[in-house]
């Protein structure tokens, strides 16, 4: 019996490449990747690599710029604090040493939250658009987002836990999601929030704000999943 070759037809493979600070970062972007491929819509196998790195350039320093051209690092912008800024911009300045390191082709992009990584959880939920005080403030958004009761932030954030939430999500969340944030920075820019530039990366200084939400629109638009 002769198959149907649109039934057997194979996609094609895109593949991304993210380094991020903490493992829930990590956990959600293998869920997206199995999200994707569960979708109709998606037009390719995706494969989204994410490894935890704190050092950008020492993991840049590994790569093949043929095999990998371009990665995306995501992390946390955790307050105005001296020590917080400080780090935020060496990892900026790490970005920037790694891009076109040693003549190669590759380059470097930057994925920031501020404060945290938990507001574009909350986002796939909850319209959110006030700033907090504290970063662990999220927590209580994410109990009223998700309708949960965690007491701290490592109950969220245990592995357990965290997939079992974002497990309940689904692609239209993401697309909400991205639609929030998107409304976020064009707020920000139309109120001209205090911003800074550092090695050619932009960013708002002031909560909330984020750019998460471009690189996870890119993937989504790429795979015929967001027009």
């Amino acid at each position: 019996m002769k198959q149907n070759p649109q039934k057997t037809k194979r996609k094609l493979t895109r593949k991304y490449w993210f380094t991020v600070e903490g493992e829930n970062e990590s956990w959600y972007l293998a869920w997206l990747q199995n999200t994707l491929n569960r979708s109709e819509k998606c037009r390719y196998r995706v494969i989204i690599n994410s490894t935890v790195q704190q050092n950008p350039l020492k993991y840049s320093k590994t790569l093949n710029p043929l095999a990998v051209p371009e990665v995306t690092h995501l992390c946390d912008y955790e307050s105005n604090e001296e020590h917080h800024v400080k780090r935020f911009r060496d990892v900026c300045q790490q970005l920037k040493e790694s891009t076109g390191l040693g003549g190669r082709n590759f380059k470097y992009h930057l994925g920031y939250s501020n404060f945290t990584f938990e507001l574009w959880i909350v986002l796939h939920k909850e319209d959110f658009c006030e700033p907090v005080e504290h970063r662990y403030d999220y927590l209580r958004h994410i109990n009223r987002a998700y309708n949960q009761r965690y007491a701290r932030m490592g109950n969220y954030k245990s592995e357990r836990n965290f997939k079992r939430m974002i497990g309940r999500l689904t692609l239209g969340d993401v697309i909400t999601a991205i639609g929030r944030a998107r409304e976020i920075t064009a707020r920000n820019r139309e109120r001209n929030m205090p911003s800074d530039v550092c090695c050619g990366y932009e960013f708002f200084t002031v909560n909330p704000s984020l750019s998460i939400w471009e690189p996870v629109e890119c993937i989504l638009t790429e795979c015929g999943v967001l027009d």
